[in-house]
């Protein structure tokens, strides 16, 4: 019997929530009916925040712009950085220059009384704060957002906003070469050129699904594209190694060549799999049949004898005998006569004993 990751989950959150040990069998049915009900009400609800259009705390345009790029889970920390950010005060020094220190009555800590400098200029679309998080994470601190708040920035500018917390994060996959960096007669790499060819490959795609038009064309002219391409005779680049260095001109390979294989941990190897350490035997024990230091023992000898059983009495191992059958000895099969004359010599001897008794 298996079970599944999903099911261990169901068994985890029903025995820590719902039932225990003495739980009754009809309140057990009832509780994981409960279960069941709450995990597909969680689904759906996931299913429909998925879908729909993400909520936003105001009505403010960089809100609605940032929840329109930023996934669901960025942007919800987006929002709690805002919430947050309404317990600091800014005071404005120069242009673009602002001090923000935090304003909530309570107790104090550490860095209550601290004024963050944070830099604010729209015109030259330089955002930044002393607190270093957007170097650090790429996303905006609470003394920042609520600057450019009170600033009225109605837009992020595209280089605050890292790729990899975008809905579009992997719209256009990279094209990885993992095994060698191969380097054109023109200096450029070899993946630079396959991840231009993708993004423009990409582009037109986007732009062809807007119209059947635009779809006809772009079939018609990828095609066309495609069959002047293939004519072309590949190109030998040659291999550098990812110091920059490059290799001799005899390790030159075709750009189309399949990479070699990876030999997984675990893999087994071409020579078969070898039992024992590694390396040459020290030879350092010595074998109890023979008295050689030769890497062996006992059981691996060649020169074992026939009585290789051990055990029994004193007695019957002097003599190079021991309990039970020797190794390498024959099977012997009691047959039907076998027993038969058997018997008929113990009548035999019986007979015998009688008359010379009379």
């Amino acid at each position: 019997m298996t079970s599944t990751q999903r099911s261990e989950s169901t068994n985890r959150i029903a025995k820590r929530n719902h039932i225990d040990p003495t739980t009754p069998l009809h309140l057990f049915a009832r509780k994981m009916f409960q279960v069941l009900q709450g995990r597909k009400e969680a689904e759906a609800r996931e299913t429909m925040e998925s879908q729909a259009r993400p909520k936003t705390v105001t009505n403010y345009p960089l809100e609605h712009q940032l929840s329109r790029i930023y996934t669901r889970a960025v942007f919800r920390k987006y929002k709690e950085a805002y919430v947050y950010g309404t317990s600091f005060l800014t005071k404005k020094v120069c242009a673009g220059r602002f001090l923000v220190v935090y304003g909530r009555d309570g107790p104090t800590f550490s860095w209550s009384q601290h004024e963050f400098k944070v830099v604010c200029d729209e015109e030259k679309e330089e955002y930044k704060c002393e607190c270093k998080q957007w170097e650090h994470t790429g996303l905006l601190c609470p003394h920042l957002i609520i600057v450019m708040t009170n600033e009225q920035i109605q837009k992020l500018p595209s280089k605050y906003v890292y790729r990899r917390y975008t809905r579009n994060a992997r719209i256009d996959p990279p094209y990885d070469r993992n095994d060698t960096l191969q380097v054109g007669a023109d200096g450029t790499s070899n993946s630079g050129k396959h991840l231009n060819m993708l993004r423009l490959a990409y582009a037109c795609v986007r732009a062809g699904d807007r119209s059947t038009v635009g779809y006809e064309r772009v079939i018609h002219v990828m095609t066309e594209l495609r069959d002047q391409v293939e004519v072309l005779p590949p190109d030998v680049i040659p291999v550098f190694d990812y110091g920059g260095c490059s290799d001799p001109a005899d390790r030159e390979i075709d750009n189309f060549k399949a990479p070699p294989i990876a030999k997984t941990k675990g893999c087994r190897s071409e020579e078969g799999r070898r039992i024992g350490a590694p390396g040459p035997k020290k030879c350092t024990r010595r074998c109890s049949n023979c008295g050689l230091m030769a890497g062996h023992n006992r059981a691996s000898c060649k020169k074992r004898t026939e009585s290789f059983a051990v055990g029994g009495s004193r007695a019957a191992q002097g003599r190079g005998r021991g309990r039970g059958r020797g190794r390498g000895t024959a099977t012997r099969r009691r047959l039907i006569h076998d027993e038969v004359d058997e018997d008929e010599d113990l009548d035999y001897q019986e007979e015998d004993d009688l008359l010379g008794d009379e």
